[in-house]
């Protein structure tokens, strides 16, 4: 199975708590005691495939129309930076999880 066929999911959602404070958001993990501060970018990413699963081709095409920018090559570099940025925190995960998500 290809990387593109995969879905990127929050990791525990139901442990994960995120709050937002001026242009800041906080994402505190209820299991961990951890809170990371997210940028506005990564926050929105982060709510949106915590509503479900997506490709990171989705999460690119969503956060394109939300900051209302051209899809590009380099739009999809930096959604896929902000994920791998995501993954090294251990809130979102890529995974196998065709059950979960209508897009694989």
């Amino acid at each position: 199975m290809s990387v593109e066929q995969r879905c990127w999911a929050v990791c525990s959602p139901e442990h994960l708590i995120v709050e937002d404070f001026d242009t800041a958001s906080f994402c505190y993990d209820r299991l961990s005691g951890e809170t990371h501060l997210l940028a506005p970018f990564p926050a929105e990413l982060f709510r949106f495939i915590k509503q479900s699963p997506h490709t990171a081709s989705d999460i690119a095409h969503y956060l394109c129309r939300f900051c209302d920018e051209p899809y590009s090559v380099e739009w999809q570099q930096r959604v896929d930076r902000t994920l791998a940025d995501l993954a090294a925190l251990s809130l979102v995960t890529l995974g196998n999880i065709k059950d979960r998500c209508d897009h694989c």
